[in-house]
């Protein structure tokens, strides 16, 4: 079984292909997320941290 997932940019779409390798790794980090155990960052927190204004 793979599942797909696409994202729109602009005018521009794209779309790859999980394997079950994939999934489950997914699977497994999405886990640990719902157990508080990783945490998810938006883009503007992504971008804070790469420019060294925020901590991880």
């Amino acid at each position: 079984m793979a599942a797909t997932s696409f994202r729109k940019k602009d005018t521009k779409s794209a779309s790859f292909t999980f394997t079950k390798e994939h999934l489950k790794i997914l699977n497994k980090e999405h886990a640990l997320h719902l157990c508080g155990k990783t945490k998810s960052y938006n883009w503007e927190e992504v971008k804070e941290i790469i420019r060294g204004k925020r901590t991880m």
